[in-house]
């Protein structure tokens, strides 16, 4: 019976190894579309901003710069925002096809 038990228990360990273990470092440079001009203070986040469900954000630095680590499940919930104006309006989607360590996120409106 104690040895069921092990194998059970290992078996269930290796199911949910990859969702968590696995960690997805995200980094790169939050530009306006258009100028190309770096946001200083964008909040880059997964969930919404200014929403209920945000559970994770970073702040970009003074060339627009951010980097963090996320769930690999979280990359179809990744938002942008300036830091300016409603978010419920201004955030928007990152595509989760872009998401990598060395990305490069437009912001097209800026209040």
């Amino acid at each position: 019976m104690k040895r069921v038990i092990q194998r059970i228990v290992c078996l269930f360990a290796l199911a949910i190894l990859p969702v968590l273990g696995g960690c997805t470092h995200i980094a790169g440079r939050v530009l306006l579309a258009g100028t190309h001009t770096p946001v200083a203070g964008a909040e880059v986040s997964v969930g919404r901003p200014g929403g209920m469900d945000v559970h994770k954000s970073t702040t970009t630095d003074a060339t627009g710069h951010f980097s963090m680590q996320i769930n690999p499940l979280d990359s179809d919930d990744l938002f942008v925002w300036s830091g300016h104006g409603d978010p419920n309006i201004y955030a928007q989607q990152i595509n989760p096809q872009s998401v990598s360590d060395h990305m490069k996120v437009y912001l097209e409106q800026v209040p």
